[in-house]
């Protein structure tokens, strides 16, 4: 009977574990950047946009000039940054995968 309850615990603790497991799996990636001028200087308050396949979303990047897209469906990006007084600024093909951060 003992050797019995420890194999139901046992089997009770793998099947809990595997379930967390299958749901720590990663489906997405992110992007993440730091927007510069020409002569170095970061630029806080751009607009970048991104955008591909069913994806248009926006960040405005902090007072570092960095921004950060999360949760990104892995795919090719086209990534727009705006500002009044700058030029716009694209990158084309930019490519996303699971798990991991795109730096640009």
């Amino acid at each position: 009977m003992r050797v019995s309850r420890i194999w139901a615990a046992l089997l009770a603790i793998l099947l809990a574990g595997s379930g967390s497991m299958a749901s720590a799996q990663e489906t997405t990636g992110a992007v993440s950047g730091t927007v510069k001028d020409s002569s170095g200087g970061v630029i806080p308050g751009a607009t970048i946009a991104l955008q591909g396949g069913v994806v248009n979303r926006f960040e405005v990047s902090d007072g570092n000039g960095q921004f950060l897209f999360a949760a990104v469906p892995p795919g090719t990006y086209r990534i727009t940054a705006t500002l009044s007084g700058f030029a716009p600024q694209v990158a084309e093909g930019l490519v996303v995968s699971i798990g991991r951060t795109t730096p640009i």
